[in-house]
């Protein structure tokens, strides 16, 4: 499922970037990734970029909820310290006011929090890198070479896939 998701990325995406690399000047000539081993090298640097991006991007992701979590938490103390004698907990004007407060000010920075944006500079780095994945062109020259292999040497895909 992983591999096809991924195919369907790359496919959207360098067909959104179709026209670009068709009208590329000369001195940026088109990759040539089924030809060239320093074009298919560039590619796979580009790949562990990418995946080095995803990475930070979780971990923003996860630093987000890391707050949340413990945000949630902290929340639930006072809601567990008067659980069961509710009347005699807000009589206190100390919690009375602790809770007025919470709801008043904490709530609003958490909803403040919870819509600023996670991982934008990993976002706009990967829009900047799709210039240079390969073309729709390209991905069915490939898919045509793997076909051409299956059908010259009589190999069944899976073993193809192992190797």
């Amino acid at each position: 499922m992983l591999p096809l998701l991924v195919l369907l990325i790359l496919t959207s995406a360098a067909g959104q970037n179709q026209s670009q690399t068709s009208t590329e000047t000369s001195s940026n000539p088109p990759k040539e990734f089924m030809t060239s081993m320093p074009d298919r090298m560039e590619l796979l640097l580009l790949d562990r970029e990418l995946i080095s991006n995803l990475v930070q991007y979780a971990e923003e992701l996860q630093e987000k909820v890391d707050v949340l979590q413990r945000c949630a938490k902290a929340m639930q103390i006072p809601l567990e310290n008067s659980k069961g004698r509710e009347e005699e907990y807000l009589s206190n004007p100390l919690h009375s006011f602790q809770l007025i407060r919470h709801m008043h000010e904490d709530w609003r920075h958490l909803e403040k929090f919870m819509r600023q944006p996670v991982g934008q500079d990993q976002i706009n780095f990967l829009k900047n890198k799709a210039t240079k994945f390969p073309s729709i062109e390209e991905t069915e020259e490939a898919t045509e070479a793997i076909y051409r292999i299956i059908l010259t040497y009589n190999v069944e895909p899976a073993d193809l896939v192992k190797g």
